[in-house]
């Protein structure tokens, strides 16, 4: 009779296996706080709003579109550590990351105290207060 024996786990194989062990064992804590009821996040909010200028150059290029900035919103209500992470040029990132920081905020809380919260904040030019896709149609109809 042929009789298998099963080979205990090699020593590395264990050893392998338990830092994971200790990772799930460090989350749950965490995971068990984000859950409490007591626990109530709120977002910041624009409480003083600040128009953009165009720049110069821009306006006589007629360029028109989107700046896409990222921001930091302090617990003092102001934005900080202001990115720009879509561009359109010829002054108005410049405009853009101005008029932000003129704005004022309402701070984010967590469990009623302030925090600070990531932000994107996408920020529109357009000239004439039109669309841009409607002034081009109105073009190609002369």
């Amino acid at each position: 009779m042929l009789r298998f024996r099963q080979r205990p786990a090699s020593f590395l194989a264990r050893l392998a296996a338990l830092p994971l062990v200790w990772v799930l064992a460090a989350l749950q804590p965490a995971l068990v706080a984000q859950q409490e009821p007591g626990l109530k996040t709120t977002a910041p909010r624009l409480i003083h709003k600040v128009e953009p200028e165009y720049s110069p150059e821009a306006r006589e290029a007629g360029l028109e579109g989107t700046v896409v900035l990222s921001v930091e919103v302090g617990t003092d209500g102001k934005a900080h550590d202001i990115r720009v992470q879509r561009s359109l040029g010829m002054g108005l990132d410049e405009k853009a990351v101005e008029t932000v920081r003129a704005w004022k905020f309402e701070p984010g809380t967590r469990d009623g105290k302030p925090v600070a919260v990531q932000a994107t904040i996408e920020m529109n030019f357009r000239l004439s207060g039109l669309p841009a896709d409607r002034s081009k149609k109105d073009d190609k109809q002369e």
